[in-house]
């Protein structure tokens, strides 16, 4: 999957885990989603590109 590779190259880039987590609701379920959103968080989504 691209996105993995992403986070591997670049595994502080805050983009990619909510993207990866939409992939997760549908593939690997809720939990797997929500430890994306919450390492988003982490790394400063919201405050570089808002809600």
């Amino acid at each position: 999957m691209d996105i993995n590779r992403s986070m591997i190259t670049k595994p502080n880039n805050s983009y990619s885990y909510p993207n990866r987590s939409l992939v997760n609701i549908e593939d690997k379920g809720l939990v797997l989603a929500c430890r994306d959103l919450q390492n988003a968080l982490n790394l400063g989504f919201t405050e570089k590109y808002g809600r």
